[in-house]
């Protein structure tokens, strides 16, 4: 797998100069990632038509807290992004393989959800009830948010650190 950064434009875009249309066509294509401080990150690409200009951009749905293209062991190039049901682990490992991506909007998100799973941790009582009865938390289900917040604690280290630059 090969991270490819500042792609976040029409004008900054990845081109894949050979990109099959068709059967026996080929055209051009470019990709990028667009950014919203409100919505989070999407997947944008654009194919050229037969006449050689630039036909309409097709965007993918919105993930929320990040976002990196790169290509995979094939040569394509694809994405991978992170949502609010993205796992500790999943979003552990998406900070240490994208360490240049842009965490401007995860960096609060992973503050937040780390003070949650400590919580959670060292809870007695879910903060679920049933019929008016708090379920219990079972040590198993606090070594699991223990080990969360662990996790969720290393990726904030690593965001913070400087290992992981993000863009402004």
């Amino acid at each position: 797998m090969t991270p490819l950064y500042n792609h976040t434009s029409v004008e900054t875009s990845y081109l894949i100069a050979d990109y099959p249309c068709g059967f026996r066509a080929r055209c051009q294509m470019r990709v990028w990632l667009e950014k919203s401080n409100k919505n989070g990150f999407r997947f944008c690409s654009q194919t050229t038509n037969k006449s050689g200009g630039w036909c309409a951009v097709k965007k993918s749905f919105y993930q929320t807290f990040a976002g990196n293209l790169f290509l995979d062991d094939k040569g394509h190039v694809t994405w991978l992004g992170l949502h609010e049901y993205s796992l500790p682990s999943q979003i552990h490992e998406f900070v240490r393989t994208f360490p240049e991506s842009d965490f401007s909007i995860l960096a609060p998100y992973l503050k937040a959800k780390m003070k949650f799973e400590g919580l959670c941790s060292v809870a007695t009582h879910s903060p679920i009830t049933i019929n008016g009865v708090a379920s219990e938390y079972s040590d198993d289900d606090r070594h699991k948010h223990a080990a969360s917040a662990k996790l969720l604690e290393d990726a904030l280290f690593l965001v913070r650190s400087g290992q992981s630059m993000s863009a402004p």
